[in-house]
């Protein structure tokens, strides 16, 4: 595809996606000020929370430490009232508006993960096991093995799935191309939607792939893909990828 025409496809299915799509949802996270992370344990932050809140993808939590009530937000789960809980590694935003609950938090934590609290109603050993299997949702990879990759065929200057796997660092920050199938969709997280695609190629670890974009599609879509491949990147809050492809262009077909 050239680069003229692909540039116009991106933009004019931005345009018709933005006026519906969840890609909206908390997409400011990027615009707002980081200032500082919590680098450890050691400088953990720790109380009960009082009071939570979905939206974009995260569950808000307001936490009560003795002395002041702050905010955080970690990737969408169950969080009881009450439950006393501590979170280290974090980013700090200020001003972060979110879109989807309309109001703005003066300061909020960006977590990677929860952990048990210092007070009298801490996590259980398997709440804090469900917190960190809760945290890894988006970023696993789902097995279908009674899916019918039959009728799928390599797009012309295009790879198969293992064959990315395979290349990647002769293919790192480069366009790649691929046809597969969507095994898994998750939308408006950190401003993206996340796919994951399978062609039938490869063995666990090497037969799916993540890819991030702008149109949302549903589990079984038939889907072609063209976007930078990028090695060993981590979002942060748990997400961590060895090897994903990034701000896709993806049609139906």
């Amino acid at each position: 595809m050239k680069i003229g025409l692909r540039i116009a496809l991106i933009a004019g299915m931005a345009f018709i996606i933005s006026t519906g799509c969840e890609k909206k949802q908390e997409s400011t996270i990027n615009k707002s000020t980081p200032s500082g992370q919590i680098p450890s344990a050691s400088d953990a932050i720790s109380g009960a929370i009082t009071e939570t809140m979905n939206g974009g993808g995260y569950t808000y939590f307001l936490i009560n430490t003795g002395s002041k009530k702050i905010w955080g937000a970690v990737t969408q789960r169950e969080l009881p009232i009450g439950l006393d809980v501590s979170f280290g590694q974090s980013m700090k935003m200020t001003n972060f508006h979110s879109e989807t609950l309309d109001r703005t938090f003066e300061t909020i934590y960006f977590v990677e993960n929860l952990l048990p609290g210092k007070g009298p109603k801490t996590m259980s050993t398997e709440m804090a096991m469900d917190q960190m299997k809760q945290a890894k949702q988006h970023t696993q990879a789902p097995t279908f093995e009674d899916i019918d990759f039959s009728d799928l065929s390599v797009p012309e200057d295009g790879m198969k799935v293992v064959d990315i796997f395979d290349k990647k660092n002769d293919f790192e920050n480069k366009m790649v191309r691929l046809r597969g199938k969507v095994v898994k969709f998750v939308a408006g997280v950190m401003g993206k939607n996340w796919i994951h695609i399978q062609d039938g190629s490869g063995t666990t670890g090497t037969n799916d792939i993540t890819v991030t974009c702008d149109e949302t599609v549903t589990v079984g879509d038939l889907v072609s893909v063209e976007g930078t491949l990028t090695l060993n990147k981590d979002f942060g809050f748990g997400y961590k990828y060895d090897v994903i492809i990034e701000n896709a262009l993806v049609i139906k077909e």
